[in-house]
């Protein structure tokens, strides 16, 4: 089975949110800020019953 493709998207964060995440990253052992985001995606798509991703 294939992984599914894959796109990047860049979005400009508010400097007191940029540093919430890096507080969370260093918190909950995240290696970046993507990997942390992307989570934070599935976890929120996962509640709306998004599940393709797995």
């Amino acid at each position: 089975m294939s992984m599914p493709s894959s796109k990047v998207i860049s979005v400009k964060l508010p400097n007191d949110v940029v540093d919430l995440i890096d507080d969370i990253i260093c918190e909950k052992s995240y290696r970046n800020r993507s990997d942390l985001v992307r989570d934070a995606i599935m976890w929120k798509l996962s509640k709306h019953g998004y599940t393709r991703f797995t």
